[in-house]
């Protein structure tokens, strides 16, 4: 009985129907270090369905300049359903090993991680205190539009998301701590990008290199191997900690390389919840992404000149090509 709207807009017109999308009531970006009277910022959809869907349905939420901000899952079962979108932008994508940590190798046989180890070849990577940029960060108050899509017909309402009534921050407050974790979410994102092609080269360098141990009579072509594998591996650290990758690490042996940095930024600036960023956020930001750059031009570097040499010396040897998934790198 928290939200009977539905109730209140059905009717027969909708009862008729095959689908139909209610108007949704406002929703409060809510926090509870602001002393409101709930902690979960939750937009509530709900939606008639007059028989079971079973191509599903579909829920898009735009912003006003029609970009996808939410996608949350739908039910298909018959009658008035309900779900929820928790108000925030999409995480980052997540980052895929594929290359055993020398000091733990055993990690991959972990039940936490075999599924994907077995099915897929990779685990994921986790870290204390490095997730921020994979939770996603929540939406500025305005007008978003709600699209449902059942079997091909597209309904539309407007959704008002409104600032939490207990919080002192202002709507420009809030655009500018977006502004600042829009930009930490792109280089995030860059991160992982750059670290799951430089494990994807990684994997296949492991795969020739044992080919090439049992296949050849050249004694001098495995170090070739491991030199190419060095150059990669040499890069990646910069982003990752070695260390790290033995699995939820707690340990603080060693310093956070760039991708942990940028996902510790991402979550303390997302904590300012309804404030701009400080100065020093925005300062450590620049040193960040500059230095991100500059990783990645050493890899545009490296694929372009130092794996094309190297894939030369494997056609030569009648060996396949190692496949790079960064495409054209400008």
């Amino acid at each position: 009985m928290d939200d009977i709207t539905p109730l209140q807009q059905l009717d027969k017109e909708v009862l008729n129907s095959n689908a139909h999308l209610f108007k949704p009531r406002q929703a409060y970006r809510f926090n509870r270090k602001t002393g409101s009277p709930s902690g979960s910022a939750t937009a509530i959809i709900n939606y008639y369905l007059k028989d079971k869907v079973d191509n599903g349905v579909k829920i898009r939420i735009k912003d006003a300049e029609g970009n996808i901000v939410g996608t949350p899952r739908a039910s298909n079962t018959s009658g008035i359903n309900r779900i929820s979108w928790n108000m925030r932008y999409p995480g980052a994508e997540p980052i895929k090993l594929r290359i055993k940590p020398a000091d733990n190798p055993t990690v991959v046989e972990e039940k936490r991680y075999r599924d994907t180890w077995i099915k897929e070849g990779w685990y994921p990577f986790q870290s204390w205190g490095a997730s921020g940029g994979l939770n996603g960060y929540l939406v500025a108050p305005g007008t978003y539009t709600i699209e449902m899509e059942v079997d091909g017909n597209i309904q539309k309402q407007t959704l008002e998301v409104l600032k939490d009534p207990s919080s002192a921050g202002s709507q420009s407050e809030i655009e500018a701590n977006l502004v600042l974790q829009h930009k930490l979410q792109k280089d995030i994102n860059l991160a992982t990008e750059l670290i799951n092609n430089i494990e994807w080269l990684r994997k296949q360098l492991v795969d020739q290199k044992e080919y090439f141990k049992n296949n050849s009579d050249n004694p001098h072509g495995s170090s070739l191997f491991d030199e190419m594998d060095k150059k990669l591996g040499d890069i990646e650290d910069l982003l990752l900690q070695p260390i790290s990758r033995e699995g939820d690490s707690k340990s603080f042996r060693y310093p956070n390389r760039l991708y942990s940095k940028l996902s510790v930024l991402a979550g303390d600036v997302s904590s300012n919840f309804d404030f701009a960023p400080n100065k020093q956020q925005k300062e450590v930001y620049e040193v960040l992404h500059q230095r991100l750059m500059a990783v990645d031009e050493q890899v545009k570097n490296v694929v372009s000149k130092d794996l094309k040499e190297f894939n030369k010396m494997l056609q030569e040897h009648g060996l396949s090509t190692i496949n790079s998934n960064f495409g054209e790198r400008n």
